[in-house]
């Protein structure tokens, strides 16, 4: 999905004239935003759970996004449809990284308008936390393949398995770069 700063009172918006004014959004939607077990975010001000027609947005996307409290932003779905969207207030989310590192900022909401959107109210996204050996990645993974497993066997398509084991969201980006960040700050001057 895309945005871009949005105008008027929630009414479909017209395709925009200058394209390079959209940017990348993700928007998430959780079934119960009172008992989020997994990725859990904090609400910081305004709404919560995201109020039908209403977008949270993580705290880190604000300044690569240009919108204050209240503004309204204008998503496109990937069908093409453009909606104005009231943007409802800050969340915390400490599994998501700042947008202007990733390129995408992240809004968060409610089932009901995903399919205001146009969207569909089906999650694409299960995670689960295993119980027993935490850092095994090989029975870490293993369990996963037995829950996609069964997820199919319901008549589920199932997508891509992602592990980390032991590991915050965001160690495959941060490491590189704290490597990188330390080697500069160590490296004797010439």
């Amino acid at each position: 999905m895309r945005f871009k700063k949005g105008s008027g009172e929630g009414a479909a918006a017209p395709a925009p004239a200058n394209q390079s004014e959209w940017r990348r959004i993700n928007l998430y939607s959780y079934p119960d935003y009172q008992d989020i077990r997994i990725g859990q975010i904090q609400p910081l001000t305004g709404a919560w759970p995201p109020p039908a027609q209403g977008v949270l947005i993580e705290r880190a996307s604000l300044p690569w996004m240009g919108v204050q409290e209240g503004d309204l932003i204008t998503v496109e779905t990937t069908s093409g449809k453009a909606t104005t969207v009231a943007r409802s207030r800050t969340v915390h989310d400490v599994g998501e990284m700042s947008a202007g590192w990733l390129g995408r900022a992240a809004g968060y909401i409610s089932a009901d308008t995903s399919e205001w959107l146009g969207e569909s109210r089906d999650f694409n996204e299960l995670n689960i936390i295993v119980a027993q050996n935490k850092p095994d990645k090989e029975y870490v993974t293993e369990v996963a393949k037995q829950v996609r497993d069964k997820v199919e066997r319901g008549g589920e398509a199932c997508g891509t398995l992602r592990s980390a084991a032991g590991k915050h969201p965001a160690d495959e980006v941060v490491q590189p770069i704290l490597l990188l960040m330390g080697r500069w700050v160590h490296c004797p001057s010439s």
